[in-house]
C-alpha cells in the first residue's frame, strides 16, 4: 500500500468524525454544470477550504469567473503552511484528513479582490483573494487529476460529482450561502 493511501485509509476515521460533527442540511445538487470549473489547491489549505471556513484562496492571478468551483485537493503538500498560517490550522492540523489527488468539496466564487490582507484571517497580504462562500463537502471524495488555475471539469468528472449525494456543511463560509 502507497504511503498516499495509508493517510487516506488513516484519515478516513478523522474524516468521518468531522463530517459528523457538521451538521446536516437537505441534499443539494451541482445546478450550473456548464458554469461549473475546478481549482486545484495544495493542502493543508484545500481541507482549511473544506472543514475551516477559510473564505479566500490566495493566488498571483485575477480571476472574472464567479460560480461553481470543485475544490480538488492537488497532489503535492505545502510543507511551509504551518508556519504562516492562522490559528485554525495549526490547531487542526492532526485531525484533518489531508486527501491528495481527489475533489472534497464544492464552493462557489463569488468575486476577487486585492487588499493589504485585512479582509479574512485566511488572507494574505499582496496576493488576489478568490472569494469562496457555500462551501460543502462531499459525502466521499472523488479521485481525478487535477491542472493549473481554473479548469473545466469533464462531463464523466460531473457525474461522478453530482451522484455524491448527501453533501454537508462543511465550514463556517457555508452558512447563509446557497448551495452549488
Amino acid at each position: 500500500m502507497t504511503a498516499s493511501r495509508m493517510k487516506a485509509n488513516v484519515g478516513m476515521a478523522d474524516r468521518e468524525r468531522l463530517l459528523a460533527a457538521a451538521a446536516p442540511t437537505t441534499p443539494v445538487t451541482v445546478v450550473e454544470v456548464s458554469a461549473l470549473r475546478g481549482l486545484t489547491i495544495r493542502q493543508p489549505w484545500a481541507d482549511a477550504v473544506a472543514y475551516l471556513g477559510k473564505d479566500v484562496e490566495n493566488r498571483t492571478r485575477r480571476t472574472t469567473y464567479t460560480g461553481p468551483v470543485l475544490i480538488h485537493a492537488g497532489l503535492q503538500v505545502d510543507k511551509a503552511a504551518l508556519s504562516h498560517a492562522p490559528a485554525a490550522l495549526a490547531d487542526a492540523a492532526g485531525e484533518l484528513p489531508g486527501v491528495l489527488g481527489a475533489v472534497i468539496a464544492v464552493s462557489r466564487i463569488t468575486g476577487a479582490h486585492a487588499c493589504d490582507g485585512s479582509c479574512s484571517p485566511w488572507a494574505e497580504p499582496g496576493r488576489w483573494h478568490w472569494q469562496l462562500a457555500g462551501t460543502r463537502v462531499l459525502s466521499s471524495p472523488v479521485t481525478v487529476k487535477g491542472a493549473l488555475g481554473l479548469w473545466i471539469p469533464t462531463p464523466a468528472l460531473r457525474a461522478l460529482v453530482t451522484r455524491c449525494r448527501g453533501f454537508l456543511p462543511a465550514s463556517p463560509n457555508s452558512q447563509g450561502a446557497s448551495g452549488p
